[in-house]
């Protein structure tokens, strides 16, 4: 059986690798951005690359809730490890 000292290390551990992750992916979300912005730019009257930079928002959009959604990981392993260890 593992101590709490194990759980709580393992919850650091996961803790730091979603934070790697979610700065990645909020670097990513906001690289998207900036393309999709160029995009929209670019293709202002073509059906097809309007749909085209759509998708790409809609891809932003959703790396970036992955993001948020990493971050409030990040802030439940912190408490979950705070109050493991009381």
């Amino acid at each position: 059986m593992a101590s709490i000292d194990d759980i709580a290390t393992a919850a650091r551990r996961i803790e730091s690798s979603a934070k790697g992750v979610a700065q990645r992916t909020q670097s990513c979300s906001t690289e998207l951005y900036n393309h999709s912005v160029k995009l929209h730019a670019v293709v202002k009257g073509s059906r097809s690359g309007e749909d085209a930079a759509k998708e790409v928002d809609e891809a932003q959009r959703a790396v970036r809730d992955c993001a948020l959604a990493l971050t409030r990981l990040q802030a439940e392993l912190r408490t979950f490890v705070r109050d493991l260890t009381k």
